[in-house]
């Protein structure tokens, strides 16, 4: 569930929100998409110390681990979407 959960959270981030982040037809950052270069590590930080407190915390272990694992694979879907914005 955490990771599924992860994959979902940057994929509505970096799919949908794209256009919003990214210049259409370019890869540089200007203007208001310069903020866009925050938002990867910050969504990167934020599930990574999310998935480290949820391990400590008994119940919710297996949600902290899938949310750990999610991370490369957010990584990933960030890739994709720069490579396909030419």
């Amino acid at each position: 569930m955490g990771f599924t959960g992860g994959v979902i959270a940057s994929f509505i981030v970096w799919v949908l929100g794209r256009r919003l982040f990214m210049q259409p037809g370019g890869g540089e950052f200007s203007g208001l998409y310069s903020h866009a270069v925050f938002l990867i590590p910050i969504l990167g930080l934020c599930k990574i110390a999310l998935g480290i407190h949820l391990q400590s915390v008994r119940r919710w272990k297996s949600l902290g681990v899938g949310l750990l694992a999610s991370v490369p694979f957010g990584a990933k879907i960030l890739f994709n979407v720069c490579s396909w914005n030419r």
